[in-house]
């Protein structure tokens, strides 16, 4: 039998300030987590994040409602209609895709402002407009990173040829196809594309096509471990390849010293947000707490400073308000499109050197 796990979390530090400053605001904001189910301590992370936000927000007084939508459908079908019912301002988190369609299609009535910060779908934005959803995307859609790729390693590859791999699974399709149609729009396109097996003992034959193509920088769509292998192998043939892949690759510094990949491959990650001085913030508080800082607690922090800056005298300010603001974060920057998606990427091309990966650009 399912459940709503509901806490309110009242911070009251700047009552008495507030008294004193105009337009100050006393709101409630709903924050939609999973947190129980599988993924359970990525909500709690994030939880950690936006209670300590709110902790430093000392102007306002702000009432947060937490529910637990359990990363499932019909938890969050609960979760939606309950905040339906709670005079909430704006309602965020959301880091799964099925809670966010609930929300979505409860909340359209209300005109409840739906600030997603985790779920990744791309129809959330696509359908936002003939759904007539109340939805503003804090976290990339599914083909960010392929964009993203795109855009870095078409200034990169311009002049060479290119191949374009995949491990035939769904994800290493939908990435390498999302690629390619950018590359395409960029007015690029591969010259040669092949498939593989994933998890085998190796991918020589694989590396031979690519050298006997003339090929000598390829994207791939798989997983971490065999991009590692591709790459391992092509070392060992002594066969020069530029290997690019996407953020799958983010584990490679948790794979045994054996199963990494050498120096040199690329990849499109997520900026670190504790490398960021505007995350020192959070940093600190957590370092105070004892706490050990995890990427979901910067999430959580973020989306709590764009709700809250966003929260006008009523739901139509506040939505007016996400349409037009640039929002400052400790993530950095965000700023919504016409269609809802924050135009400002998180990505960025990073280098392997063996034992972490180095953003491009910057002092190794």
């Amino acid at each position: 039998m399912h459940y709503i796990f509901k806490v309110c979390f009242t911070i009251i530090l700047g009552a008495i300030l507030s008294t004193k400053i105009a337009h100050a605001k006393n709101a409630r904001i709903g924050l939609s987590l999973p947190l129980s189910g599988t993924v359970k301590k990525l909500g709690e992370q994030f939880l950690i994040g936006a209670r300590i936000a709110i902790q430093h927000h000392t102007h306002d007084t702000i009432e947060l409602e937490v529910l637990d939508d359990g990363c499932k459908k019909d938890l969050g079908e609960l979760v939606a209609t309950e905040f339906s019912t709670s005079n909430i301002d704006i309602v965020t988190g959301f880091l799964c895709n099925e809670p966010s369609y609930a929300a979505a299609n409860i909340l359209r009535d209300s005109k409840t402002p739906i600030l997603i910060a985790g779920a990744q779908s791309e129809r959330l934005t696509k359908d936002r407009e003939r759904e007539e959803w109340n939805i503003w995307r804090l976290s990339p859609g599914d083909n960010a990173a392929a964009i993203a790729a795109a855009k870095e390693l078409s200034k990169l590859w311009i002049n060479s040829p290119f191949s374009i791999v995949d491990d035939g699974t769904v994800h290493g399709r939908t990435l390498v196809d999302a690629f390619r149609l950018q590359m395409a729009d960029i007015g690029l396109s591969p010259h040669f594309t092949d498939t593989f097996r994933p998890t085998q003992s190796t991918q020589a034959r694989l590396v031979r096509r690519l050298k006997k193509a003339g090929i000598r920088k390829v994207f791939i769509g798989g997983g971490a471990e065999d991009i590692a292998m591709i790459a391992r192998n092509a070392s060992d043939l002594k066969i020069k390849l530029d290997i690019a892949g996407s953020e799958v690759l983010s584990v490679l510094p948790f794979l045994p010293n054996k199963q990494r990949a050498p120096k040199g491959v690329t990849a499109i990650l997520r900026n670190d947000a504790q490398l960021l001085i505007s995350s020192k913030v959070l940093s600190d508080a957590l370092i105070a707490k004892d706490i050990i800082p995890e990427d979901f607690m910067y999430r959580g922090y973020a989306a709590m400073q764009v709700a809250i800056e966003a929260i006008g005298e009523s739901k139509q300010d506040t939505i007016s308000s996400l349409n037009a603001k640039t929002f400052k974060t400790i993530n950095g920057n965000v700023k919504f499109s016409n269609n809802g998606e924050n135009t400002i990427s998180p990505y960025a091309l990073f280098t392997w050197n063996g034992d972490v990966f180095v953003k491009n650009g910057s002092i190794q």
